[in-house]
């Protein structure tokens, strides 16, 4: 199945060289969740993350379907 990912900040240097730009239209196999796509980047597991899929909040279990876009946002803080 196909979706659109988006990483965003510090996460766009996660994106790989084939990706072809961000967002990056990708093919994942039926039943995979967002934390899947996670791992296959190498994003780092302690950074904290706002996951959204179709406009809404998610965590990482959240499955995936065709034809959904999701963003991948590392938090930030300010001052």
């Amino acid at each position: 199945m196909k979706i659109e990912l988006v990483l965003f900040a510090s996460f766009t240097d996660y994106m790989p060289a084939h990706a072809g730009g961000n967002p990056w239209l990708m093919e994942v196999e039926a039943g995979k969740t967002v934390g899947f796509l996670i791992e296959q980047l190498h994003l780092p597991a302690d950074r904290p993350k706002m996951i959204f899929v179709n406009g809404l909040r998610v965590k990482e279990d959240a499955l995936l379907s065709e034809g959904d876009r999701a963003g991948i946002f590392p938090l930030v803080a300010g001052g």
